[in-house]
């Protein structure tokens, strides 16, 4: 949850016990850490940055198909392997169960590849749902080439997850 900024002259914890703290959408919060990465690659000597979107493919399928503990565990497994792929260097924001972006510091467009495939690879080498291996597309997008804005990034991400999901492959771009 999140907590109200201190008032000029009011003591925190007063300021906090007067007013509850609106609860900011978590898109909000996200989309400006990724502002504030952008303007981090762009001050001193350029840095990569990349942005990446992963999906479990057939989520909605599994949650209305299954019982809450199938999917649970189809959710529990793509979670793991998006959690073990993450750098400590890069951040990592869950939008659901089966969604997830991430933000890869210093990043360009073959290791945001690499990181994607490997993604992929961990969600589909792991837990199975019917018999069939899991899959996740990922979308890349990277600053600059694909974009200039947060918008632009995640437009280009989303397309690119999209295209990957169409066309059968885990990694498009």
């Amino acid at each position: 949850e999140a907590v109200a900024a201190p008032q000029a002259g009011v003591p925190p914890a007063e300021a906090v016990a007067a007013q509850p703290a609106p609860r900011p959408s978590t898109g909000a919060l996200w989309v400006g850490a990724l502002d504030d990465e952008i303007g981090r690659a762009r001050t001193g000597p350029a840095r990569p940055l990349s942005l990446l979107v992963a999906e479990l493919e057939d989520a909605d399928r599994v949650a209305a198909t299954d019982g809450a503990d199938a999917a649970g565990s189809a959710f529990r497994h793509f979670s793991s392997a998006v959690r073990g792929t993450v750098r400590p260097q890069d951040i990592l924001v869950s939008e659901s169960a089966s969604r997830a972006w991430i933000i890869a510091r210093d990043t360009g467009r073959g290791d945001a590849r690499g990181l994607g495939t490997q993604l992929a690879d961990a969600v589909e080498a792991g837990a199975a749902w019917r018999g069939a291996p899991l899959a996740a597309s990922v979308g890349v997008a990277v600053l600059g080439e694909d974009g200039t804005s947060s918008g632009e990034l995640i437009e280009a991400a989303e397309e690119a997850r999209f295209a990957a999901s169409a066309s059968g492959r885990d990694v498009v771009r």
